[in-house]
């Protein structure tokens, strides 16, 4: 089997050493040897152009780790209509920010390299929409990473460390979307972040109304489903629904009984069920299928 290449994907703020330091850490604690590295930045203004200066001088030519050359590839952070962003400082900059780092990832997972983003540059956004990316985007081989390193090393501003106590890579854990549910692994067709979210968010609401309508009619008895519909449906005391369903007040409270211990051990309840958790469960569920409101006639 050929071994799939692996990239570093970095964001960066105004420090360059942050890009190789994660090439360096890579290779020498974890025995990783990235080829390419897709740098995120804002706009070349000042101290990010210094870094982007800085970068280049150390990547120029394709600097050479462990006996092989290192590609650096820079992506500037921009509006959908091409406009530089700057800084990271309003809810748009920060939707740009989302949309670059999603966008390199994605395009790195397409060409099937093993992705290592590390999020130690920039602002604290970046690092909230690094993440956010890596539980869309990651397979099981992906990494996400930050850096630890001590005030001294930082303040050097010195691009490679001397010591190894002086900075070290630190595994962010991420709840991968895909390895949830397969289903969800088709959201890598999504171009824009925003839609794979509303798309995971819809496939999440389909998931949980299949789960509910499987309790209502394959975990009740009819007559269970009767009662619990109708509290949901209209709510009242055990003596109204009983009213309107023509059976007694100690009938509904012993049916109530049973759907509530059959949805704590069905739904994996953490505390007891109770009309609360009925209503929660249900109420909205029933609005959207009315037709699930009364078992269906057998004989």
């Amino acid at each position: 089997m050929v071994a799939r290449r692996q990239v570093l994907v970095a964001t960066l703020g105004v420090q360059p050493q942050v890009v190789t330091l994660a090439v360096d850490l890579l290779a020498e604690d974890e025995g990783v040897f990235v080829d390419e590295v897709h740098v995120v930045h804002t706009a070349a203004e000042r101290r990010v152009g210094e870094a982007l200066e800085r970068l280049q001088a150390e990547f120029g030519g394709g600097r050479v780790y462990c006996g092989r050359r290192c590609l650096c590839c820079l992506h500037l952070i921009s509006t959908p209509d091409g406009v530089p962003v700057r800084d990271i400082r309003t809810e748009e900059d920060a939707r740009s920010a989302f949309r670059t780092i999603y966008r390199v990832v994605l395009e790195q997972k397409r060409a099937g390299k093993t992705v290592h983003l590390s999020v130690a540059g920039g602002r604290n956004s970046m690092v909230v929409y690094g993440a956010a990316t890596a539980q869309i985007l990651f397979d099981a081989g992906d990494r996400l990473w930050h850096i630890v390193s001590t005030a001294d090393f930082e303040h050097s501003r010195l691009m490679h460390r001397r010591r190894r106590l002086e900075a070290a890579l630190a595994p962010i854990p991420v709840l991968r979307w895909g390895t949830i549910s397969p289903v969800l692994t088709a959201l890598v067709r999504e171009q824009d972040p925003f839609r794979a979210v509303v798309a995971q968010e819809q496939l999440a609401a389909q998931q949980s109304d299949r789960q509910r309508e499987e309790f209502l009619t394959e975990e009740l008895t009819a007559a269970e489903w009767r009662v619990a519909a109708d509290f949901v449906t209209h709510g009242g005391t055990d003596r109204e629904i009983a009213a309107r369903l023509a059976v007694s007040p100690r009938t509904v409270g012993t049916h109530l009984g049973r759907v509530y211990d059959k949805m704590y051990a069905y739904f994996g309840y953490a505390v007891p069920v109770n009309r609360g958790t009925l209503m929660q469960q249900f109420a909205g569920f029933l609005r959207r299928h009315p037709h699930l409101r009364t078992p269906p006639s057998r004989g």
